[in-house]
């Protein structure tokens, strides 16, 4: 059997997940030198990763487990934690503007915005408006991105067929 080498280039943009969910306490996304990036750790390893007042701040909010409070101090803190999320990341993926766009608007919401009686119904609204921007994880192998061979021979399938019933 022979096998070739195809490079190809996609006309618009491609999604093909792996079935993991990233939620908004799974990743930062920063700006560096005009580029845009997502960085996906786990927050107990940011927690060991920082030191002094920042640590035992963090520390006491993770413990109460309260989403709001945990994403707050993150939106805090977010230039602080810079170069703790770096070290502690274990994904840097280029992004594009428009998200990083729509991730620091998001990033505006407040409790405060939710219009509920109490407490914790506001705070489920909070988290049911945030979690709405979650990201869905390409497919990959050791963080090589790719796209399987049975995802193109479908989208083959697709336009050859498409083509016939057009003629």
């Amino acid at each position: 059997m022979k096998k070739f080498q195809v490079e190809i280039e996609t006309l618009s943009p491609v999604h093909i997940g792996n079935w993991n969910t990233l939620s908004f306490l799974d990743f930062l996304v920063y700006e560096e030198e005009g580029s845009f990036f997502v960085y996906k750790f786990k927050l107990r390893k940011l927690l060991g990763n920082l030191q002094g007042d920042l640590k035992e701040k963090f520390k006491k909010i993770l413990e109460k487990n309260d989403i709001v409070e945990i994403r707050n101090f993150l939106v805090e803190n977010l230039d602080n934690l810079k170069e703790h999320v770096k070290i502690v990341s274990y994904s840097k993926i280029e992004t594009t503007e428009s998200f990083y766009t729509r991730w620091k608007k998001r990033l505006n919401l407040k409790i405060e915005d939710c219009k509920w009686d109490t407490y914790e119904a506001k705070k489920n609204d909070f988290y049911n408006k945030f979690s709405l921007f979650q990201i869905n994880e390409f497919i990959n192998q050791k963080w090589k991105y790719y796209i399987p061979w049975s995802s193109l021979k479908w989208a083959i399938r697709t336009a050859l067929t498409d083509k016939k019933i057009e003629n």
